[in-house]
């Protein structure tokens, strides 16, 4: 019976000691609400641009994305809470599991990603309609 139990102990040890060392609770990000500064953002692509506001508690990213040239769509973004992974100077806002808390107010969609790269100053917003196209800004620089 001893050994049962001192078996039984000697594997649950090694349990919890390798899922600390692998679990998935590893923390390798945080949210935070490191909007990029206010104004307007654009580029060389088409005519893509973004123009943000902020409070502080809050982000407004208004803009046009574009599939081609001759197709575009209006958006309307608000992001709460961006995501950072650490060690990284890009942060990420959108529907997926990663992204920080953001809403798309137009247009419909499935899936949207809003990109901050702080240390380059570069905005960048994905967005794929529920027609399976996917509509992007490129990167954009503060002007």
């Amino acid at each position: 019976t001893y050994m049962v139990v001192g078996a039984l102990v000697m594997a649950l040890s090694i349990s919890c000691k390798n899922d600390e060392k692998t679990g998935s609770g590893d923390i390798i990000g945080e949210t935070n609400q490191n909007h990029p500064p206010q104004g307007i953002y654009s580029n060389g692509y088409y005519n893509s641009y973004a123009g943000v506001t902020n409070n502080g508690s809050y982000c407004s990213i208004i803009g046009k994305a574009y599939y081609s040239e001759q197709v575009s769509v209006n958006s309307d973004i608000t992001v709460m809470n961006w995501y950072q992974e650490y060690g990284n100077t890009s942060s990420y806002a959108g529907s997926s599991s990663r992204d920080g808390e953001a809403t798309i107010n137009s247009p419909t969609t499935d899936y949207f990603q809003v990109s901050y790269d702080a240390g380059n100053g570069l905005l960048r917003v994905d967005i794929r309609t529920n027609a399976n196209e996917i509509y992007t800004t490129s990167y954009l620089s503060k002007q």
